[in-house]
């Protein structure tokens, strides 16, 4: 697979070629580094005016519970898997797939889709609350974004940071 049959006269099929080599270049990969914070004090609470605090104020409003990275080619699904875990499903954490993929002026979009899983005790019964989300943004490499996930005990906020290593 991954083959262009091109049929014409030597010019079209030089002119063919030249556009080809162009457009077929190695892409360079994507870091995508995620700091998970749950957020403590919620009551006014906006993350655009959190992500510009600095860290030390973050955590007076804020738990950080993880700080994944992650290197992956554009096109290509990464997936991050953090908490507890039984033969085949979470019990307790945090799933995601992020799917980034290069765009003009050196913007990146990124899909993502979590899952949520907390384990709650209500009565001595242990329950299990899911908050599943997706979402599609655009990130300018070197400049932090944060995503806020609603639902469940607290909010959360999914701080994403992009670059481009050479």
């Amino acid at each position: 697979f991954n083959n262009i049959k091109v049929v014409g006269t030597p010019e079209i099929i030089e002119k063919a070629r030249v556009i080809i080599s162009n457009q077929d270049k190695p892409q360079k990969p994507v870091m995508i580094s995620i700091k998970i914070w749950e957020v403590t004090k919620s009551q006014g609470f906006n993350v655009d005016e959190f992500l510009k605090k600095p860290e030390e104020q973050r955590f007076e409003m804020a738990k950080l519970l993880s700080a994944p990275r992650v290197l992956t080619l554009p096109g290509r699904k990464a997936s991050i898997e953090i908490g507890k875990k039984n033969k085949k499903e979470l019990e307790n954490g945090i799933e995601l797939e992020i799917f980034p993929v290069t765009l003009p002026d050196n913007l990146i979009q990124i899909d993502v889709r979590g899952k949520i899983v907390s384990e709650v005790f209500e009565a001595q019964n242990k329950l299990s609350q899911q908050k599943k989300f997706a979402s599609t943004f655009v990130i300018k490499p070197q400049y932090p974004f944060g995503y806020e996930v609603q639902g469940g005990n607290s909010p959360m906020v999914l701080e994403f940071f992009v670059t481009r290593p050479e």
